[in-house]
């Protein structure tokens, strides 16, 4: 009798659980993914479309690398969906110099079709407008990030940025917008350009011209705005007019200066109704009259968080404020671990119960930020 033993087949991955096991984890080394790029044409397509889709040129060797590669394979151009631009030279002064051929390679990148999320910096963040608008799709852009934070001490000039309407009209597309560590120049629009923006963030921006309203003039989505500041005195009056003019939902207001001035909404009076539903304040030095102003000019507030160690509010104000606010919509508060009378001193379990038992009877979510 014969008998006849089956060779036991492998196991085969499905090719539709590649992705997915890319996608389980943001952690994979470059050579990693090398590796598992020569297993079989299926992970080398998902492993492509991986690293294509936004990829992060920190060098103008890089940018022109990129640029050969796409040029002589032009069926990856339609898997790159954004690019992460912000080339430094290789030396300073004069060492290192982008070559004729490595701006040329610039170009074609900004050049590309289909980018819907740019990030500039670097060289590229000094006049950045330049940049801008030698793009040739910016119709398509829905996220733009202009950094000037890499190695500002590197650049021959500091980091900026021109905004005009031109330039608006081009980003009509946009969605949300993100200026870090520049100097700002805002153009007053003679025509209204609305926008389809709904996130704002500025960190550690100077506005060295022109008002924070016509950064996106007559848009009427706008309803995240994000604010880091090292000068208090910069953005105390550009905020408020930005509440009046955009149907901003959550605010969140940063500052990081040595001596911060109080924060107080009540001087900027305004017959406009706010509806702010979040309220974030991190190393503002809150006050009890600036409880009283936010009452004032958030009636819908549903959400308040004060971090950092510059509240000069005591945990017994805490609790009268809750016990006696007028907001009969917040249903969040966020407090921080203490008071700064100077200097900042931590609350103890026992100071702690009189804010927590309000919170408790006014069914009010309470956390302590630390």
């Amino acid at each position: 009798m014969t008998v006849v033993v089956e060779q036991a087949q492998r196991p085969r991955l499905v090719d539709d659980l590649i992705p997915v096991i890319l996608e389980n984890s943001n952690d994979w080394w470059p050579q990693d993914l090398l590796s598992l790029s020569t297993v079989s044409f299926s992970w080398l397509h998902a492993i492509r479309k991986r690293l294509y889709a936004i990829p992060v040129l920190l060098s103008y060797r890089s940018c022109a690398l990129l640029a050969e590669t796409l040029q002589r394979s032009d069926h990856l151009l339609a898997m790159v969906k954004g690019i992460d631009i912000r080339p430094l030279r290789d030396g300073w002064p004069e060492c290192g110099r982008p070559s004729t051929k490595q701006m040329a390679s610039v170009r074609f990148i900004l050049g590309l079709e289909g980018l819907e999320c740019v990030t500039l910096g670097g060289e590229l963040a000094v006049s950045a407008h330049r940049y801008l608008n030698a793009m040739s799709h910016p119709h398509c852009v829905r996220r733009l990030w202009v950094d000037g934070t890499s190695q500002k001490e590197s650049l021959h000039s500091p980091p900026s940025l021109d905004w005009d309407e031109v330039l608006a009209f081009k980003f009509v597309g946009l969605e949300s917008l993100k200026l870090s560590n520049l100097d700002l120049d805002i153009m007053f629009p003679s025509v209204p350009y609305p926008l389809r923006a709904t996130s704002l963030v500025l960190d550690t921006v100077r506005i060295t011209n022109g008002h924070l309203t016509h950064l996106l003039h007559e848009t009427s989505s706008l309803t995240q705005l994000w604010v880091t500041t090292e000068r208090s005195d910069d953005f105390h009056e550009q905020i408020r007019p930005m509440l009046d003019f955009h149907p901003i939902a959550e605010l969140h207001y940063e500052m990081q200066c040595d001596d911060p001035l109080p924060f107080d909404l009540s001087s900027f009076p305004s017959h406009i109704p706010i509806s702010l539903s979040r309220l974030c304040l991190i190393d503002i030095p809150v006050c009890p009259a600036t409880l009283q102003s936010i009452e004032r000019c958030f009636p819908t507030l549903e959400e308040l968080v004060v971090t950092g160690r510059s509240s000069r509010i005591t945990a017994e104000e805490w609790a009268m404020f809750v016990s006696s606010t007028t907001l009969s919509t917040l249903r969040e508060l966020g407090l921080p671990s203490g008071t700064n009378h100077p200097p900042f001193q931590r609350w103890s379990a026992l100071t702690e119960i009189s804010v927590r038992k309000e919170s408790s009877l006014r069914g009010i979510h309470l956390s302590f930020t630390g």
